[in-house]
């Protein structure tokens, strides 16, 4: 309480020292690592490739092109 304000002012001592209620580290998600991420390009090349094959095999030679930029 001071001269110039006679309510007194409420105590906020009262959650000094505990612990937080909740803590997180937050960190970006990733769902693969750099090898993981070569292997799974390599295995969707390896399907585009094997479509494209398999339509230049049955005379829709442009769709191999196609499969290529995929």
């Amino acid at each position: 309480m001071t001269a110039d304000n006679p309510k007194p002012e409420p105590e906020n001592d009262t959650h000094r020292g505990e612990e937080p209620f909740f803590s997180a580290v937050l960190t970006p998600y990733r769902s693969f690592s750099p090898r993981g991420f070569m292997v799974f390009m390599l295995c969707v090349g390896a399907v585009s490739f094997i479509s494209g094959v398999a339509f230049l095999a049955i005379g829709a030679w442009p769709v191999f092109g196609f499969f290529g930029l995929d």
